[in-house]
């Protein structure tokens, strides 16, 4: 199952929010252990650019260690590379 950060596809999520990744779910994430292709990764990238949530979006990813797809407008490559300059900012 291909999971979703809960304030955008939890029960009671409010439907009306339209946003990228609900428009094109598999541009972001086309299957569970997949990452799209660099040029899907690219044109999902730049799709959540527009997104108002592509904060809290990141945040959850980085949180929740989430290993594949773009969330957040970060590929999963670009997350590792976030999490490890966090460790390295938190430690001194």
């Amino acid at each position: 199952m291909i999971s979703a950060p809960p304030f955008l596809m939890a029960p009671g999520a409010d439907a009306a929010v339209v946003t990228p990744c609900r428009e094109a779910a598999t541009l972001f994430q086309p299957g569970e252990r997949i990452d799209p292709s660099p040029r899907d990764a690219g044109h999902a990238k730049g799709l959540c650019n527009s997104c108002p949530f592509i904060a809290e979006c990141l945040e959850w990813a980085l949180d929740t260690g989430e290993l594949y797809g773009v969330w957040g407008g970060t590929t999963a490559y670009e997350r590792r590379a976030l999490l490890r300059k966090r460790g390295k900012s938190s430690a001194g």
